[in-house]
């Protein structure tokens, strides 16, 4: 699921480059770096839950 998803996020980035599309560029790197937060904070609570 992970790398699927991450993938997807990086193929959109890509083709948003190669159709020299620097707003649907602009737009998918936004969402990459936002699910990638999000992702990072997920793996952190989980991590700090599994201490406890």
């Amino acid at each position: 699921h992970y790398m699927d998803r991450l993938s997807r996020e990086h193929e959109e980035i890509f083709e948003a480059i190669a159709r020299q599309d620097s707003d649907a560029a602009r737009a998918a790197m936004r969402l990459h770096l936002t699910n990638s937060r999000e992702r990072l904070r997920h793996a952190h609570e989980e991590a700090e839950s599994q201490r406890a």
